[in-house]
């Protein structure tokens, strides 16, 4: 009896765990897509065209890294660049993306490449490779 109350003691916690991971999940993406969809009338500053892709925080995505080039969690808002071209640290306007902050490197993102974060895979494959129009704020 002991060894099956602990199991159902187990499935409770599990369950409860897998709602609250659901929660935050949605929640995160209604606000990627609040944050995608709320463009600024009038963003200024230095506009490039860049070839964007996708990652997420998974550390098997990021060679086992879950923090970024500057130390801060890997998290939507958090793109991926070429100091050369983007110092970390600069805010950015990305179209179709929303704000984000250049806090990342990565072996592949060289010279107008821009990798940018998402909440979870499906988001990710969903945004795939694009053009994009990425406006310097700072």
């Amino acid at each position: 009896k002991e060894s099956s109350a602990a199991s159902d003691v187990y499935k409770r916690q599990a369950q409860k765990l897998a709602e609250k991971r659901k929660k935050e999940q949605e929640e995160r993406a209604k606000q990627e897509k609040q944050q995608a969809q709320s463009a600024p009338q009038n963003v200024s500053g230095r506009t490039i065209t860049m070839r964007s892709t996708a990652y997420t925080s998974d550390p098997a995505e990021n060679g086992g890294y879950s923090t970024t080039a500057m130390g801060t969690a890997i998290r939507y808002g958090v793109a991926a660049v070429d100091p050369r071209v983007i110092p970390l640290g600069t805010r950015l306007y990305i179209e179709g993306y929303g704000y984000a902050r250049a806090e990342d490197t990565g072996g592949a993102i060289k010279g107008n490449r821009i990798d940018l974060v998402f909440g979870s895979r499906s988001q990710s494959n969903n945004w795939g490779r694009r053009t994009v129009r990425v406006t310097i704020l700072n």
